[in-house]
C-alpha cells in the first residue's frame, strides 16, 4: 500500500508541476474555453498510457539503457517542442477553424510529444520500477494505468481552468500578443532544458 501511495505522489506531482504538457493545456482552454483543452488533455494521456505499457513490456532496456538512443530521444523531444513553441508564439487571433499550427496541439500531436518526452519517460520509468519490485505483477499493472489516467486528467483540468478563467483577458490584443509570446518562450525554454 506504501508503495502504491508513493506511485500516486510521484505521478501526482510531475502532472502537476508546471511544464511543456500543462503550458500548452493551458493555452489551449484560454484560446478556446474548456472544450478546446480536452484534445491535448486526451493526447497527454494517451501518451502516457502508451509509454506506461511500453515500459512496463520492457522497452526502457531498449530507449533509457543506450546513451545514444536517450540523446535521439532527447534531441527528438526539443525539435517537437520547439515547433510547439513556435506555433503559440506566432499563432494569430483566435478563430473558429484551427489553424495549421494548432493542430499539433491537439490528440496526435500531443500523444506523439509524450512518446518523445524525456521527463516522460524517465518518470514513468520510476513508477514503473517503484511497483515492478514488489509481489502483484498484473494487479500493480492496473494500478499504474489507473493512476495515469486519473491523475493527470485532474491536475491537467485544473490547468485547463486556469486558462479558461485566462479567455476574457485573451480579448485584448496587447495582452493575447504577450500570452502566447510568453507561452512559446516558456515551451522554448522546456526544450532547451531537455538538451541539457
Amino acid at each position: 500500500m506504501n508503495t502504491v501511495l508513493a506511485a500516486a505522489t510521484f505521478v501526482f506531482i510531475t502532472t502537476l508541476s508546471p511544464g511543456p504538457n500543462n503550458f500548452i493545456v493551458m493555452h489551449a482552454a484560454a484560446k478556446g474555453g474548456p472544450r478546446a483543452a480536452l484534445a491535448p488533455i486526451s493526447g497527454v494521456v494517451l501518451g502516457g498510457l502508451i509509454m506506461l505499457l511500453l515500459l512496463q513490456f520492457g522497452l526502457h532496456q531498449w530507449v533509457l539503457d543506450q546513451p545514444e538512443r536517450r540523446l535521439l530521444l532527447q534531441f527528438a523531444g526539443a525539435a517537437l517542442l520547439t515547433w510547439i513553441a513556435w506555433g503559440l508564439a506566432t499563432a494569430p487571433p483566435p478563430s473558429d477553424t484551427p489553424t495549421r499550427n494548432e493542430k499539433h496541439q491537439g490528440l496526435v500531436g500531443m500523444t506523439l510529444f509524450q512518446c518523445l518526452n524525456p521527463k516522460t519517460w524517465l518518470g514513468t520509468a520510476t513508477a514503473v520500477s517503484l511497483l515492478s519490485h514488489h509481489a502483484g505483477g498484473e494487479h500493480n499493472r492496473l494500478i499504474l494505468v489507473l493512476l495515469y489516467t486519473l491523475i493527470p486528467l485532474l491536475n491537467l483540468s485544473l490547468w485547463a481552468g486556469l486558462g479558461s478563467a485566462l479567455t476574457r483577458r485573451l480579448q485584448h490584443p496587447t495582452f493575447r500578443r504577450c500570452f502566447q509570446m510568453g507561452s512559446g518562450l516558456l515551451l522554448l525554454g522546456f526544450a532547451i532544458l531537455m538538451l541539457c
